[in-house]
C-alpha cells in the first residue's frame, strides 16, 4: 500500500513537471512572436537595456585610397503598425520617442580587408549604441513596443571632386526595428528588454516581390555591436549584422579623352629595337582585365595610340576573326577595341596586335582592376619588359627573356597614382652582311685569338727546333 502511494506521488510530480515545461515553451513562443521573428529577438536576461548598433560597410577596389566620409542614419517612428514581421497582431506604443540620427565614419587611415578573389577592399565601422539616447533627451518613460524605420541619408557623406573619376553609391537599404520597453521588477522605471531588426529593402532599394531582390530581404538581423571593433576598419565576424553597404569606385582617367596622357591610366606599349628590327611588324598580345566585382561597368575600351598620342586603332590591331571588336566611341569618334566583361567572373580577355611605338591605353580601368599581358614569342627577337605600378618600377621580377621567347607581366593591380604601364621591347639580333651574328662576335674574337696564339706557338717551336739542328 505504501509503494502504491509513492508511485502515485511520483507520477503526479512527473506530470506537473511536463505541464510546467509546456507552459514555459508557450510563454517563450509568445514573446518570440512579439519580437517579430520567432526565436530571433535580442533579449536582456537582466534589467540592463540591450545594446544595438549599425555597421557601415564601405567597399571599393583594391589599392584604392579610402576617403574621409561620414554616413548618417535616420530613425522614423511608426505608430500605425498593426502586425510584426511574422504577421502577428501587434499594438504599438503611440507615445512619440524619436531616436537621434547616428553616424559612422570611414577615414583615410583605415586599411580594411582586401579580397584578392573579388578584387575588393572592404572597410567596416560601427555606430555607437543608438538605443542609449533618444532625441531631445526624451528617453523611454513608458513600457510598450516602439517601432521605427531606419534608412541612410543619400547625400553629404563625401564630396565628389570629379564626377567623371569618382562614384559613390549610397545604400537604399531599409530596416524596421521593434524596440520592446519593459517595466523594472520594482516598478521604479523602464528599460529596453529586447530589440528585433528586420531587413525590408536591400541596398538597391528593392523589397519583397521586386525582380532581382536580395534573398536576405524579410529576414531578421542581429544588431548586437562588437564590443571591440577593429580600429583599422577590418572585417570582423563580431560586428553588428545591422548593415548598410556603400560602393566607392575611382578611375584616374575618368573615361576621358584617350589622346590626353593624363587620362592614359593603364597602358601596354610596344618598342622594336635593333638595327634590323621591323618597325612595321605586329606582335601578338593576350590582354586580360579583371574588374573589382563592386564595379558596374560591362566593358573596357582599349584605344591604340602612337608616339604622338594620336588614336590609330584599326583592324590591323586585331585578328580577322575579332574584327567585330572594333567599335567607335559615340562621344569622341575614336575607334577602340571592346573588352566585354563576363557578368559572373568580372573578367575580360582579348587578343591584340601592336607594332613599334604603339600603345594600348585604357581610361576606364577602375583602381583595383587586375590586369595581365602576355606577348607571343617571335623568332630572332629577344623580349624585355619594364613594368611600372603606382609610378614605381617593378624590380623584384626578372622581365628578361631569351631569343624567340614570349613575355608575361604576370597578374598585376592597377594602383591609384597616374602611371600603371607595361612596356614590351623586342630586340632583333644584330647581323653582318657576311652572316656573322654580331651578338656572337665576342666568341669569334676569342676563337681567333686562340688560333693566332696556336700558330705563333707552332712557328716559334719550329724555329727553335731548326736552330738546334743547325748547331749540330
Amino acid at each position: 500500500m505504501k509503494r502504491r502511494k509513492n508511485n502515485w506521488a511520483y507520477r503526479a510530480l512527473v506530470a506537473f513537471a511536463i505541464v510546467a515545461l509546456l507552459c514555459a515553451g508557450v510563454m517563450n513562443t509568445v514573446f518570440a512572436g512579439q519580437a517579430g521573428n520567432a526565436g530571433g529577438a535580442i533579449v536582456s536576461d537582466d534589467e540592463n537595456s540591450v545594446l544595438a548598433a549599425i555597421t557601415k560597410v564601405f567597399r571599393t577596389g583594391e589599392s584604392t585610397d579610402i576617403p574621409d566620409a561620414t554616413f548618417t542614419f535616420t530613425f522614423t517612428q511608426e505608430t500605425d503598425v498593426t502586425t510584426d514581421a511574422a504577421g502577428n497582431a501587434l499594438e504599438v506604443a503611440q507615445d512619440l520617442v524619436p531616436l537621434k540620427d547616428i553616424a559612422a565614419s570611414v577615414t583615410s587611415s583605415m586599411t580594411g580587408t582586401e579580397d584578392t578573389t573579388e578584387r575588393v577592399k572592404t572597410v567596416e565601422v560601427q555606430t555607437d549604441n543608438f538605443l542609449e539616447q533618444a532625441a531631445d533627451n526624451a528617453n523611454y518613460t513608458k513600457a510598450g513596443i516602439y517601432v521605427y524605420t531606419v534608412t541612410e541619408e543619400q547625400t553629404g557623406a563625401y564630396t565628389i571632386a570629379d564626377a567623371t573619376k569618382e562614384t559613390l553609391t549610397y545604400s537604399k537599404a531599409e530596416y524596421t526595428i521593434y524596440v520592446y520597453v519593459a517595466n523594472t521588477a520594482d516598478g521604479s522605471g523602464v528599460y529596453v528588454k529586447a530589440i528585433s531588426a528586420v531587413l525590408t529593402k536591400d541596398d538597391a532599394g528593392l523589397g519583397e516581390g521586386d525582380p532581382g531582390v536580395s534573398a536576405e530581404v524579410g529576414s531578421k538581423v542581429d544588431p548586437t555591436p562588437n564590443p571591440s571593433p577593429e580600429t583599422d576598419g577590418s572585417i570582423s565576424a563580431d560586428n553588428s549584422d545591422f548593415k548598410f553597404t556603400n560602393d566607392y569606385l575611382k578611375t584616374n582617367g575618368g573615361s576621358g579623352d584617350p589622346t590626353d596622357p593624363t587620362n592614359q591610366f593603364l597602358e601596354i606599349g610596344k618598342t622594336v629595337a635593333g638595327d634590323f628590327g621591323d618597325h612595321t611588324k605586329y606582335f601578338d598580345f593576350a590582354v586580360t582585365l579583371m574588374k573589382p566585382l563592386v564595379a558596374t561597368n560591362t566593358v573596357y575600351k582599349g584605344y591604340v595610340v602612337d608616339e604622338n598620342n594620336n588614336v590609330v586603332t584599326s583592324a590591323d590591331n586585331l585578328d580577322a576573326a575579332d574584327a567585330g571588336l572594333l567599335q567607335t566611341d559615340g562621344t569622341t569618334g575614336y575607334q577602340y577595341i571592346e573588352f566585354a566583361i563576363d557578368s559572373t567572373t568580372g573578367v575580360a580577355q582579348e587578343n591584340v596586335k601592336l607594332k613599334h611605338n604603339q600603345r594600348l591605353v585604357f581610361t576606364d580601368a577602375n583602381v583595383g582592376t587586375h590586369f595581365e599581358a602576355v606577348e607571343t614569342g617571335v623568332t630572332n627577337y629577344t623580349p624585355t619588359l619594364n613594368v611600372m605600378i603606382d609610378n614605381t618600377t617593378i624590380s623584384d621580377v626578372d622581365y628578361t627573356g631569351t631569343v624567340g621567347s614570349g613575355m608575361d607581366t604576370k597578374e598585376l593591380i592597377v594602383a591609384e597614382d597616374q602611371e600603371n604601364s607595361a612596356g614590351f621591347t623586342n630586340t632583333y639580333i644584330d647581323v653582318t652582311p657576311t652572316g656573322i651574328i654580331m651578338n656572337n662576335l665576342p666568341f669569334f674574337i676569342l676563337i681567333a685569338i686562340a688560333l693566332i696564339a696556336l700558330v705563333v706557338f707552332v712557328i716559334v717551336k719550329r724555329r727553335k727546333k731548326a736552330g738546334h739542328c743547325s748547331k749540330r
